[in-house]
């Protein structure tokens, strides 16, 4: 699925609260009376945990039922609106995932731990705001509440501005969720369109993409926990370790090595995208590996049919010791 959404004012590139946000909200706003908005920090790229940048968004907030139930990835496209109610196109994320209660909770505490949220406490009282308003119950009771790939990120030029005629000029001006087809995009045709829904059609922008460093995340680390402790039960005599040679976990048998990359993505078939060629470079790049091998891609949700079919498709045609296990993240 496929939303546009508004994010506050910002002219600091979304990295920090740069002050101007305040100014440019209609009375009784969570920004205009607190001076800052929880987005602020969206595209601050030094806090990103295993590839994943953590954030809030409050078109998301609204709708963060509706899509924790869905329980599957979706395609933000932002925007804001700058003095003169200007309409500028910020970018788009792909396969954005909704944080559950107990995600937003850990990545509050990743982010305390790592000295972040002191740092975003610090950066509003420097605006001369209260960073007890950070977290507020009634307007955001979640700090965090989305989490994305900063490799799915491309972000616009700062002038690319809705043109005359554009829908998001009139219809577009709270912090919610507007369905949208993308000009030119084949993948977002009108079956797609579920019922009661009125979509809005936006243009296709050429963007540029980042790149950035990893640390492990709170969902990585719970999965980790959770296998270490399953396969030293399964093998009680063998040696079983964690982060070895940047592995997982690797298991080893008198006459086998079995390692095990963990992914904490919805989608089986993203767990699969990004597992393999990890698995196939720590199994046989510059080893001289003397046991069998044997490969584990281990995700959250178990596959679906096409996964598994797909799975079937490399065991087959490339002869693969490749298989996937599912760890639920619960």
């Amino acid at each position: 699925m496929k939303y546009l959404t508004r994010l506050c004012y910002n002219t600091d590139g979304w990295k920090k609260p740069s002050g101007v946000a305040q100014a440019r909200e209609v009375k009784g706003s969570y920004t205009r009376q607190f001076g800052f908005g929880h987005e602020e920090w969206m595209f601050r790229d030094e806090w990103v945990v295993d590839g994943w940048r953590y954030a809030f968004v409050q078109g998301v907030n609204k709708s963060r039922k509706r899509l924790l139930k869905n329980a599957q990835p979706f395609d933000l496209h932002l925007f804001s609106i700058e003095p003169k109610s200007k309409r500028r196109y910020v970018g788009e994320i792909k396969e954005v995932e909704c944080l559950s209660d107990q995600q937003a909770q850990g990545t509050l505490e990743l982010f305390r731990g790592n000295g972040w949220f002191q740092t975003m406490c610090e950066e509003i009282a420097e605006l001369g705001h209260d960073p007890e308003n950070l977290g507020h119950e009634k307007y955001a009771p979640f700090v965090f509440n989305i989490r994305f790939r900063l490799d799915n990120v491309k972000l616009y030029d700062t002038d690319e501005y809705s043109k005359a005629g554009d829908p998001i000029i009139e219809r577009c001006k709270r912090y919610q969720l507007y369905s949208v087809v993308v000009q030119g995009d084949q993948t977002s045709g009108i079956r797609r369109k579920p019922a009661g829904k009125d979509f809005i059609t936006i243009p296709k922008i050429k963007s540029t993409s980042k790149t950035v460093t990893y640390q492990r995340t709170f969902e990585h680390a719970r999965m980790q926990e959770k296998l270490l402790q399953h396969l030293m039960g399964v093998y009680p005599h063998e040696m079983v370790r964690a982060e070895r040679e940047y592995i997982d976990i690797a298991v080893e048998t008198e006459d086998s090595l079995i390692l095990y990359e963990i992914k904490s993505d919805i989608l089986p078939r993203s767990v699969l995208r990004h597992s393999i060629g990890q698995l196939l470079e720590y199994a046989y790049h510059a080893q001289a590996r003397k046991k069998d091998i044997k490969l584990v891609a281990v995700g959250r949700q178990p596959l679906e049919v096409e996964d598994a079919e797909y799975l079937d498709l490399l065991r087959d045609k490339f002869i693969l010791p490749l298989s996937y296990l599912c760890v639920p993240l619960d």
